[in-house]
């Protein structure tokens, strides 16, 4: 099985794509890990070409699920609206693509990094970065938001 691990923010969208199993899960190379959403460009065009690029990638690269990281509360007590829309765009290029879309909630999330030296047999940064920290520490989400999608 193949997932792609999405984590969108109000300025960029990170992805992972992990094949395997959860005990064996393994990192594929890609490309591109992180696309920068230009502040200028009109929103709705935005965000069109990303639904357009997002259901030529997981065609192209094979992928069988998307997880995705759901929205969460900021310290402004709620998600950006164009998080939320990202969002969507990846649910909407699933659907399309008629691969199985998971949301993953940030409870989850953690609750699952506690797990995953247990499933996996060492920590996200022994099994994924030969032991180092992972940089942009957002990274490290994103590979575990595929890697929930390996074990459910």
């Amino acid at each position: 099985m193949k997932v792609l691990g999405v984590t969108p923010s109000a300025k960029d969208v990170m992805w992972a794509i992990l094949e395997g199993t959860a005990e064996q899960p393994k990192l594929v190379p890609c490309e591109m890990k992180k696309q920068r959403f230009a502040t200028a460009q009109d929103e709705s065009s935005m965000l069109y070409e990303l639904f357009q690029f997002i259901q030529t990638f997981i065609h192209s690269a094979g992928v069988n699920k998307l997880c995705v990281l759901q929205a969460g509360s900021s310290q402004y007590g709620s998600s950006s609206a164009l998080r939320i829309k990202v969002e969507s765009v990846f649910q909407m290029a699933g659907k399309q693509r008629n691969i199985p879309v998971q949301l993953v909630p940030p409870q989850t999330l953690r609750a699952q990094e506690k797990k995953f030296s247990q499933i996996a047999g060492g920590n996200p940064e022994k099994i994924f970065n030969d032991g180092n920290e992972f940089k942009p520490k957002p990274w490290k989400d994103t590979v575990l938001v595929a890697w929930i999608g390996l074990i459910q």
